[in-house]
């Protein structure tokens, strides 16, 4: 069983062979849960975005290309204490796909400062384009 961590981050990789449009192309979001005082799972109210049009890293990435990598900003869960959550994944693939889409959970355990290289952190999911088309993937942690 996986588990979020205290400082944790989403990174998409695109193994497709083609270049997405990340603000309509790609969507993570996920909704946590912990235990409360009476060992009772207690879920988050609503699911949180961490790969949409707006919540992106940075402006400049308003494009991922074939080979390369999309993290999500870092949530801080120190003082949530969130233990695990149900991800979903979104990603509708251009003409011509051909491979996967990647998704890593990413941890650090000193606030959000230190994380894997690209490519190093734990896969959690991964999706199968041979052409365009939308699919969408739940994990469970």
């Amino acid at each position: 069983m996986s588990m979020l961590g205290p400082s944790f981050r989403f990174v998409i990789e695109n193994r497709t062979g083609q270049t997405f449009t990340v603000q309509s192309a790609i969507k993570v979001r996920f909704r946590p849960w912990k235990f409360d005082s009476n060992g009772q799972v207690l879920w988050n109210n609503s699911f949180i975005m961490g790969i949409s049009s707006g919540i992106l890293p940075s402006a400049a990435n308003a494009n991922l290309t074939n080979l390369s990598f999309l993290g999500s900003y870092t949530f801080d869960n120190i003082v949530d204490k969130w233990v695990g959550a149900t991800i979903e994944m979104d990603i509708t693939a251009p003409a011509s796909s051909n491979g996967d889409v990647i998704l890593y959970l990413d941890r650090s355990v000193d606030g959000g400062f230190q994380y894997s290289d690209n490519g190093l952190s734990q896969i959690i999911g991964s999706l199968n384009f041979t052409s365009s088309g939308t699919k969408k993937l739940t994990i469970n942690l």
